[in-house]
């Protein structure tokens, strides 16, 4: 039995051009129309600043009434749950027995950044 070997109709002299060219065309019209369709939109990172001090109590945590620093491990949390933005922590001067410390490996991210003043 011999083989016989079909021609491929988009290799064709003649006929494939056209057909890869509508083919081409066809998918930078999707692909233009899928960027379209879903912009992205810029978001600003938002920095919010916390007061906190050893005597410090209640919710608020602004510079006149200042938070524990339990409340500003609560408050940090329920502001930025992903921590997408900025948090400073301001704490006072002072002591306050029990504090729990976090380290973090240093990464070189905006988050990591300490300011001593």
């Amino acid at each position: 039995m011999k083989k016989v070997k079909m021609p491929d109709p988009l290799s064709r002299p003649g006929r494939g051009r056209p057909a890869r060219t509508a083919l081409a065309t066809a998918f930078a019209v999707i692909a233009a129309g899928a960027f379209a369709v879903s912009p992205t939109t810029a978001t600003a990172a938002t920095t919010t600043t916390l007061f906190v001090s050893p005597t410090g109590s209640g919710t608020s945590c602004t510079s006149a009434a200042p938070c524990s620093v339990t409340q500003a491990r609560t408050s940090v949390g329920a502001i930025d749950g992903d921590m997408s933005g900025n948090i400073v922590v301001q704490l006072a001067g002072g002591t306050a027995n029990g504090s729990l410390v976090q380290l973090w490996a240093c990464n070189g991210q905006g988050n990591q950044q300490w300011n001593l003043g």
